[in-house]
């Protein structure tokens, strides 16, 4: 009998993006001896040249306040990659241990740049839960090519509607769960299922 499989998005699914951006703010301002409002002016500066907020490429970003604040990129490196800064949501590490306890071989279904994104499962240390073969992060998770790379039948947990209402009319195979964590909306379909925390998925296996 097959494994269930499930692939997890990465940012507000998993791992909280919000709690980066505050941690990474401080840590630069500290680092630059700028104020936190100066970096995220840097910041949004950058992400004016971007063509998606998902290209977001720590390298370009750090180069730019290098230039901007005249630090060296050792120190900015050294003050963006601190362990901390990477924070993923409570109950994400028990559930992963949980699931691969129960069986069931766990990847990743993100989107992004590889190195960026890589770097958030690293340094929080949940990376050995994943499968090197089921981990797809790609630039543009939604173009057909990205959607033809899902095993059949697997389980995508996502937090954007678009994503899990595009797989859901592109891919009748999946088992599609959206977690919004923001409200009690959720999304009614026969395919779909709707959680706040990722505990829910406990009682699906």
């Amino acid at each position: 009998m097959n494994k269930k499989i499930i692939l997890f998005d990465i940012d507000r699914t998993i791992f909280n993006t919000e709690s980066l951006g505050e941690n990474v703010y401080k840590s630069i301002a500290a680092a630059t001896n700028k104020t936190i409002n100066e970096i995220d002016l840097i910041n949004q500066d950058y992400k004016k040249e971007l063509e998606s907020k998902t290209d977001f490429n720590s390298d370009d970003f750090l180069k730019k306040v290098a230039d901007e604040t005249g630090t060296s990129l050792e120190i900015l490196n050294q003050a963006m990659f601190k362990v901390e800064n990477f924070v993923l949501y409570p109950e994400v590490l028990e559930i992963l241990e949980k699931l691969s306890l129960e069986e069931v071989d766990l990847g990743i279904y993100s989107e992004g740049v590889l190195e960026w994104q890589k770097k958030k499962i690293v340094l929080t240390k949940v990376i050995d839960y994943f499968d090197p073969e089921l981990i797809f992060i790609e630039r543009r998770k939604l173009s057909r090519e990205s959607i033809n790379k899902i095993p059949s039948g697997v389980m995508v947990v996502d937090d954007k509607k678009e994503v899990i209402e595009t797989l859901r009319q592109l891919r009748p195979d999946l088992e599609l769960v959206w977690i919004n964590r923001k409200n009690e909306e959720k999304l009614e379909a026969p395919q779909i299922k709707t959680i706040k925390s990722l505990d829910e998925l406990l009682a699906m296996n």
